[in-house]
């Protein structure tokens, strides 16, 4: 069965339902989400390969939001 990737409307975390579905519920805020108003990040995911797919994506974000974080650090200390 193949799946999609999509980011939740309300809180932006990464979800998957199945191709064709349309809606699906946010595994991390509980939102009911359409499908077609949704950014679609994948398409075509095996449903072997879903979780490490989103475990993946989790990482990559929390890498991001973590450079984010040493960027202000960094610049807020030389604003001063």
């Amino acid at each position: 069965m193949l799946y999609s990737v999509l980011l939740c409307r309300k809180c932006g975390q990464p979800g998957a339902c199945r191709n064709g579905s349309k809606t699906f519920t946010c595994a991390y805020c509980g939102s009911r989400n359409l499908a077609s108003g949704c950014v679609r990040i994948l398409e075509h995911v095996e449903s072997r390969d879903v979780p490490s797919v989103l475990a993946r994506l989790k990482s990559a974000r929390a890498d991001s939001c973590r450079k984010s974080k040493e960027i202000n650090r960094t610049g807020s200390k030389f604003s001063s």
